[in-house]
């Protein structure tokens, strides 16, 4: 009896303190579900003071008192952005339009559009460094930070504005109009605050997935004393990768989901086509709304931009954007940023960590992040593979890419008389004739007998020495390319072996995308040169092989092998065990891109005749039949997955060459 009389009495006296909370704080009546529900949360948690903080900071008590801020607040916008005080009306607008979620900002995004705003601007005292200015959106982890520097290295420092946030908006456009370069983490909408009239903007873009994954690792690496460990950093060093990337906050903040649409398209347009996507019941429908509204916004956008370049790409466009920039690149592409130089040197990072296995669950979360990112990124590379060809053609700048000129071989060409085997021992006596034609062309013209222009003769060398790498890291893009249209992804969880490395011209770019690069060559002056350069541009991950006499000894294991502009300078012996060498080398599942002209008119080879004759210490050019390596690559347990014809010999007219992609079988 007396536990019931308690229980009445509790009931009676809860009631009582929540409509004495409801009329002292809220100034009205609890409704039936308010009562319930703060009724049953005091008998569960069994202290009334949770209870009243809980109506103290509810959202209606939140909305009352900013309710009665609302014409100041309203006000101060007014003063900053449009110089005035709000007439009536758009007093009466705003002020209720606050209360609402989202009001402010909603409230900011429509002044900083209107004609007023704009008019307003543009009558502003000119900007003291001229009415044009340069600017970077730097989305996070795409090399921004170390592109950043390098302009701080090419620009004087008063010039440069450049920040990690995005805060444009406090600051007034006279302070804004002192600079020509403006870097940060902006997003669009922003840029309205440079006074500038005339804005040349750029960006760099990254694979959306990869950016991310990235991204998440670079916040996990943080230390707990990190001056920046709060929010998301915190979240990545609670929660493991699959978690995280599946947290509601992370689904829907700007800072993951997809964020490199935030910043080209801007916030505004973010948020409308977020709340567009979020609203479809099905898939379909989504991607209709993506192929049919956000696509083409997106392209208009970046057709605007004055260059795009991509992280994956990262020294082919720093070189190309100075390009644009009219700009002297510094010295040396910084990469002050890379995860591994943070976690060695700065001890806020961790020393260690474990990646994290891709899974079909990990893969899923990021789908969700990119739909819109995705698209962006798809036709950001369309745009710098234009910009690459139109930029490359008008400076001459050497791309190392098909001419797209027809062979002009016919179909019906009479058989080539080839000795295609020999002995070990024979193949031992053509690697001493070999070693000593490229020994010498090691030291009287290295980089031209890489890639064999005048521009790379000695004599031209100083001047174009630069478009002699940045025809390097093109190749290595393109090779990235080839290999993702078949499937082949996250190389920087795979090794790569080039043969025919030469001084390192496509090594380095291999470099920036593998966790391993093997480069082997029968030249140790060549190899000497690919050494310097790899440690110039600290790239560690790259190792170098002499070649050894006995080719039947086996490369380092890989999941790539790659070589172009090689393979034609052996005798078709040499070519036939260096193709079953490469193969061998494949792991299961391996992809092997290797080129070899497999005609050339006129020719024949004998193995004896060729050993007697006295050979110029130059470059020869050989081929190997297509039955030949088709034979090979069946033998080696590997299936072609593309033969494609050619333009590397320079010469169609005289030479058929073949670039074959092969795919190693379990």
């Amino acid at each position: 009896m007396n536990k019931l009389k308690d229980r009445i009495f509790q009931k009676l006296y809860t009631d009582d303190l929540i409509r004495a909370a409801y009329r002292g704080i809220l100034k009205r009546e609890p409704d039936p579900e308010g009562l319930e529900e703060y009724r049953t949360a005091i008998a569960r948690s069994g202290d009334p003071a949770d209870i009243l903080a809980a109506i103290a900071s509810s959202d209606e008590v939140g909305r009352k008192y900013f309710t009665a801020l609302a014409p100041d607040l309203v006000q101060a916008v007014y003063r900053g952005l449009l110089g005035r005080d709000p007439d009536r009306e758009g007093m009466s607008t705003y002020a209720e339009q606050l209360t609402a979620p989202d009001g402010l900002s909603k409230i900011l995004d429509s002044i900083i559009h209107s004609k007023e705003f704009h008019k307003s601007r543009s009558s502003q005292t000119p900007c003291s460094n001229g009415d044009s200015c340069t600017v970077f959106l730097h989305i996070q982890k795409t090399g921004g930070t170390s592109l950043q520097n390098m302009f701080l290295e090419s620009y004087s420092k008063e010039s440069v504005y450049n920040e990690h946030t995005d805060t444009l908006s406090k600051h007034t456009q006279h302070d804004l109009s002192r600079y020509s370069l403006f870097a940060g983490h902006f997003n669009f909408d922003s840029l309205a605050f440079i006074p500038h009239k005339k804005k040349s903007i750029f960006t760099f873009l990254r694979e959306p997935k990869s950016r991310l994954l990235s991204l998440y690792y670079f916040w996990r690496a943080h230390e707990p004393g990190h001056k920046s460990y709060a929010h998301n950093i915190l979240l990545a060093n609670k929660l493991l990768i699959e978690p995280f990337f599946e947290d509601g906050h992370i689904k829907k903040t700007f800072g993951t989901w997809n964020t490199m649409t935030w910043a080209v398209m801007g916030r505004r347009k973010w948020k409308e086509w977020q709340e567009l996507l979020l609203a479809q019941k099905n898939q379909e429908t989504a991607a209709e709304i993506i192929e049919k509204i956000v696509r083409p916004a997106i392209l208009k956008r970046l057709n605007e931009f004055s260059f795009i370049g991509l992280q994956e790409c990262y020294e082919e466009s720093v070189n190309l954007l100075y390009g644009v920039l009219g700009k002297r690149r510094p010295e040396t592409i910084r990469a002050d940023h890379s995860l591994e130089k943070l976690m060695k040197n700065d001890p806020q990072f961790k020393k260690s960590m474990d990646k994290q296995p891709m899974t079909s669950r990990l893969d899923a979360a990021l789908d969700s992040l990119v739909q819109l990112d995705i698209v962006l990124y798809e036709e950001g590379k369309k745009i710098f593979a234009e910009q690459c060809a139109n930029i490359s053609s008008s400076k001459k700048i050497p791309a190392d890419i098909p001419t797209g000129r027809k062979a002009s071989l016919p179909l019906d060409l009479v058989p080539l008389t080839i000795e295609s085997d020999a002995t070990e021992e024979q193949l031992r006596v053509c690697l001493t004739k070999i070693e000593a034609a490229w020994s010498h062309l090691g030291k009287v013209r290295p980089h031209f007998s890489v890639l064999s222009q005048k521009e790379f003769l000695p004599k031209n060398l100083n001047a174009a020495l630069e478009d002699f790498w940045i025809s390097g890291e093109n190749e290595a893009a393109r090779i990235e390319r080839i290999l993702g249209r078949h499937g082949c992804s996250s190389l920087d969880a795979k090794t790569c072996v080039e043969y025919g490395c030469g001084v390192g011209r496509v090594t380095i770019g291999l470099a920036r995308r593998f966790a391993s690069v093997h480069g082997y060559d029968i030249s140790s002056t060549h190899l000497s040169f690919a050494e310097q350069r790899a440690n110039e541009v600290a790239a560690d991950n790259a190792i170098f092989h002499l070649c050894s006499e006995n080719l039947l000894e086996p490369l380092v294991q890989c999941d790539v092998f790659y070589s172009k502009l090689v393979f034609q300078h052996n005798p078709p012996p040499v070519i036939s065990n260096l193709i079953r060498s490469a193969l061998q080398a494949l792991r299961p599942g391996g992809i092997g891109i290797f080129q070899v002209p497999t005609y050339i008119l006129g020719y024949r080879f004998n193995l004896a005749e060729w050993f007697v004759e006295e050979h110029a210490l130059d470059m020869q050019m050989h081929c190997l039949p297509q039955r030949k390596i088709f034979e090979i690559i069946a033998r080696a347990n590997c299936i072609p997955l593309e033969i494609r014809e050619d333009d590397a010999t320079g010469a169609p007219e005289k030479f058929l060459s073949n670039t074959f992609i092969v795919y190693r079988c379990g």
